[in-house]
This record gives structure tokens, sequence and C-alpha cells, in this order.
């Protein structure tokens, strides 16, 4: 048997061994690690940290027999819920794993398309992130093009020239509907039916991600994102207006000030600095002050 028919045959047997396993991180046995570099070869699986993904057979890069795929298939399934977890609930791991759950949940809507609503925690790291690597530009373009995916979007209040902003006027040329809200949270529900949420534990450095159809979990989080969601400031209106008043605000200028040197209304002002309190989340405007500083210095860090 020729070397181009024996490699579906071998990483067959390697996917089927590894579903079976159910294995979450980068093996340490040298077979197991072989096996799992092969798979990553083919397209097959992504390592991120040590945390391994596994995708589905289909869209590696091995041309599998009709059969061959249908066996693949139902391992990938098994692989999902190796963990032992309720029927239809899944914990992935590291950033891919995260968005493994979006494609999976992609693949299973069929024609109708589907609905995410994402919350982007207000977190230091955001300010440090190179977005335009995280993203897969093309593949957005398409699912939103399409309508095969409608995105709602909160991210924290940031700097209008910062890395995270970056991404919100890409995802907003492209259709996403961003808002700017603060929360300590990453989560995603999907249709209203399936969330997905952080599953590791306060102190812990594990970075899994838990996804559930139960309707006491995924209720519960569409309606905080719903409540967000409706005191959030749109994103153009920030990008606008809000930070520009921030900047200035943060160097402990007045309103007043602040109206004479951008040309606007005291009214305009204070209305700004109010959008721009209720979408960080605090009661005050030295605490807004505070929230911002803190954020230019980690951006500028």
């Amino acid at each position: 048997m020729d070397e181009m028919h024996a490699l579906p045959i071998k990483l067959h047997r390697d996917y089927e061994e590894v579903s079976r396993l159910g294995l979450r991180r980068y093996p340490a046995d040298a077979r197991h690690r072989r096996m799992v570099d092969a798979l990553v070869d083919a397209g097959l699986g992504m390592i991120e940290n040590g945390y391994l993904t596994l995708q589905r057979p289909e869209y590696g890069s091995v041309d599998f027999p009709p059969e061959s795929l249908a066996i693949l298939q139902s391992h990938y399934e098994q692989w999902l819920h190796a963990e032992g977890l309720v029927t239809g609930e899944q914990v992935l791991y590291g950033y891919n794993g995260f968005w493994q759950h979006w494609w999976n949940l992609l693949h299973e809507r069929g024609s109708a398309p589907l609905r995410m609503d994402l919350v982007v925690p207000d977190l230091p790291e955001l300010d440090t992130t190179d977005w335009s690597s995280e993203i897969e530009s093309e593949l957005l373009h398409h699912v939103l093009s399409t309508g095969t995916v409608q995105i709602r979007l909160l991210l924290p209040p940031r700097d209008a020239e910062g890395p995270l902003h970056e991404l919100a006027r890409f995802v907003a040329g492209e259709g996403v509907d961003v808002r700017v809200r603060s929360s300590p949270f990453l989560f995603a529900v999907y249709n209203r039916s399936a969330a997905v949420l952080s599953a590791a534990e306060p102190d812990s450095k594990e970075e899994s991600y838990f996804l559930t159809r139960r309707s006491s979990i995924v209720a519960p989080l569409q309606r905080v994102f719903d409540d967000h969601w409706v005191s959030a400031l749109p994103w153009e209106s920030y990008a606008r207006g809000a930070a520009e008043v921030l900047s200035l605000m943060s160097l402990g200028w007045t309103d007043a000030r602040i109206a004479e040197a951008l040309g606007l209304s005291m009214r305009t002002v204070s209305r700004r600095v109010s959008e721009a309190m209720s979408a960080a989340g605090v009661a005050s405007r030295f605490e807004l002050g505070i929230r911002y500083a803190q954020s230019m210095s980690l951006a500028g860090s």
C-alpha cells in the first residue's frame, strides 16, 4: 500500500484512539504525542498552551472515505463528551476550546441562523492582546455576510484608539452589533438555548469552558446579557464622543473646560460622562476617572 493511501488509515486510527482516550492536554506519553502531532499536522487538532482541541474530521486536510468519515464523526462526539457530564454538556480547554464550542453549535444549526450574545470581560490582558492575529477575518466575514451568524457584542470601555477597539471597529464594520458596558465575566449565549462560560475555579490557572443547555443556567445568563445590553452605550456613540471626553476628564479637566476645548455644550459633556459611567458600571465621576486612567496605564505598559 503506497503512502498516499496509508495516511488516511493511520490518521483514522490515531483519531479514533485520541477520541477514545478523551485527551484534552498534550500527552506526556511519547506514542500518544506522535499521534496528536500527526493529527495537528493534518488539520485535525490544535494545540494551545498545552491544551488539545480536536477538530471535526470533515474540516481537516485529509479526504477520508465516506464510511471512514461517518465513523470518525461518531468518535468526535465521543471525544466531546469524554468528561462524563450531563448529555449535551461539554468542557473544552483554552482559547481554541471556547471558539470550538461556537463552531460546533454552528455545525448543529442546520439552515437556521445562529444568534450569539457575547460578553468580553473587563480584564487587564485585553489591552495587550494583538486582536488582528486572534480573529479569522475571512471566516468572520463569510458567516456574517451570509447571515449564518448574528452577533451582539458587549465590550468594556477602553481608549477608542486602543487595541480592543481596533477589534470593535473591525467587527462593527462587518455587521456585528457592538455596545460598551463593563462586566467581570466572559460568557456567550446562543439562540437563548445554550451557553458557554468559564468552568475554571477562581484561583485556578486552568482555562476551561463549559457548554450547557440547562435552562436554569442559560436563562439567567440571557437575562444578565439583556439587562447589560439595555444600559450599554452603542459603540458609535462611545467612539464618537465619550472616549474623547474621558481622556480630558482623566487629566483633571472640569466639564466647562472640556466643553470649551471640544466646542460642545455643557449639557452634551455631562450626558457623555453619564453615558460612560453607565457603560463602565460605576456610580461616580471620580470612580469613572480612576477606571479610565487605569485602563490607559495598562494599554501603555
